[in-house]
């Protein structure tokens, strides 16, 4: 059975992971910045769950600015599996194409910018 939250983090990680990788290669400033006292980054992943999927969501300037990175499947339909991660078409949908990857992977292989 495929566990959920802790693909969840796995995801999280390779995002932000590949986030610091691209600032470095483009000498683009990762821009902390502090908010009521605390150092925060720029780039957040945050999970919002519906029925089917789980949608990744990239949330930039302490929330202002958000886009959809992907979708998680919560439960298996289509041909996908649990776990399975998918592009995003619009705000509210996958592409159904293929999945681009399962969270249960050693190695997610995830752009930040979108799956």
């Amino acid at each position: 059975m495929c566990d959920l939250e802790v693909g969840m983090a796995r995801v999280k990680e390779a995002l932000e992971t590949n986030y610091a990788e691209w600032c470095d290669r483009s000498n683009h400033p990762q821009d902390d910045f502090m908010y009521l006292g605390k150092l925060q980054s720029r780039y957040n992943v945050i999970f919002k769950e519906g029925q089917k999927y789980i949608k990744i969501i990239r949330s930039e300037d302490d929330g202002k600015r958000q886009s959809v990175v992907g979708f998680i499947v919560k439960k298996s339909n289509k041909g996908f599996k649990v776990g399975d991660i998918l592009k995003a078409s619009s705000w509210n949908a996958p592409a159904m194409n293929f999945a681009r990857g399962h969270v249960e992977q050693e190695n997610l292989k995830l752009c930040w910018a979108g799956i």
